[in-house]
């Protein structure tokens, strides 16, 4: 891509986003980013911005480190929630501008982002004991505390802070130095040798949603495949002997334009007949 044709697009992101003309001079601020941006973006800057706007201009490469606030790594192939409530691999994502969630003064709010890819680096799978798992680089920040207990009774959590996922496997097996509280109660031995645990803070729900409601039979045949339904192959398999929840699956599948087409003597998959209208 030559110069010319970087302009041209860099202009069309700067009326899209900031939905300014495309006549502004651009040839005279070109070797002057702040001064552009202040003035005709009318945005005031940092010293370390200017000095990243100035490598932009002077250098073949700039690496600006973000902050823990403005920025995630994650494995391509886990999955970011996006504000519609729908899950999607983080590689799907890469190169485009999408919405997704995160908390802004302790309110769960939609942001956009934006994914690309980033570099090759070791990675750590963080699995609690419920069985839950995620997959970050050494330096991604998780809320995390240490539980202290002696022979298992009176648990103590302290050290509540955020440290980077490599800490994490180092306080498994050599944690922080024991500090009591001033509140411990008088009969707390401190030398008594402790056992301990990493807690690792982790959300309950995300409660986005999307804008249309639910009919009923789709909630039925969600949760009827939710508790004994296969999703493995090409079409959804639902699992059930001749009864009365049989029944249910097969009336709310008719109303979604679909037909259970028995497999064997409990498999039964579901299908939209050839020809047939689709759902909306």
């Amino acid at each position: 891509m030559g110069r010319a044709e970087r302009l041209d697009k860099f202009t069309a992101l700067l009326e899209a986003e900031f939905q300014i003309s495309g006549d502004l001079p651009f040839a005279e601020y070109r070797d002057r980013p702040v001064e552009f941006i202040q003035n005709e973006l009318g945005y005031s800057l940092t010293v370390e911005q200017r000095q990243i706007c100035e490598s932009l201009r002077d250098d073949r490469e700039t690496n600006v480190q973000a902050s823990h606030g403005c920025g995630k790594c994650l494995a391509k192939n886990d999955t970011i929630i996006l504000s519609s409530g729908v899950e999607a691999p983080a590689q799907s994502l890469v190169g485009q501008w999408f919405e997704t969630v995160t908390l802004i003064d302790g309110i769960v709010s939609p942001v956009k982002a934006f994914a690309d890819w980033n570099m090759r680096e070791p990675v750590y799978e963080v699995v609690t004991e419920t069985g839950k798992r995620i997959v970050r680089n050494a330096q991604h920040p998780l809320f995390v505390a240490i539980k202290w207990s002696r022979d298992g009774a009176h648990p103590i959590v302290d050290v509540k802070e955020w440290q980077g996922v490599a800490r994490l496997q180092q306080w498994l097996s050599s944690p922080p130095e024991y500090k009591p509280s001033k509140f411990m109660p008088d009969d707390w031995c401190v030398e008594t040798e402790r056992k301990h645990a990493v807690l690792c803070a982790m959300p309950i729900e995300v409660p986005v949603f999307g804008d249309v409601a639910m009919q009923e039979h789709e909630i039925k045949l969600l949760a009827y495949l939710i508790g004994d339904g296969g999703l493995s192959g090409a079409s959804p398999v639902f699992s059930q002997q001749e009864n009365k929840q049989l029944q249910e699956v097969r009336e709310a599948a008719a109303k979604m334009g679909c037909i259970l087409i028995q497999k064997n003597r409990y498999d039964y998959v579901i299908a939209r007949p050839k020809g047939g209208s689709t759902y909306a």
